[in-house]
């Protein structure tokens, strides 16, 4: 369980980066990528591409889930320790 909980911190951790430091785009050109800035300090000329800010969430919420399952499977195997002999 404890495993899970700093999952969950470093995830969010890393929503929040990916949130005040976003993929931007150019105004002008709707494929010129502008590459990544702090959200409050854009210029009028570059745009948050919110594509790519949604590609980055749901491979993370994939990732996240993967590694979620894989902990919870780990954990719920007993130990050797725990095993008793028949």
């Amino acid at each position: 369980m404890k495993a899970q909980k700093i999952l969950i911190l470093c995830v969010l951790t890393v929503l929040l980066a990916s949130g005040l430091f976003p993929p931007l785009r150019e105004s002008r050109s709707p494929h010129g990528s502008a590459g990544y800035g702090l959200i409050f300090l854009t210029d009028e000329d570059v745009q948050v591409d919110t594509t790519r800010l949604l590609i980055e969430w749901v491979c993370l919420g994939a990732i996240t889930g993967a590694v979620w399952v894989l902990l919870g499977v780990r954990q719920e195997r007993p130990m050797p320790s725990q095993v008793s002999p028949p």
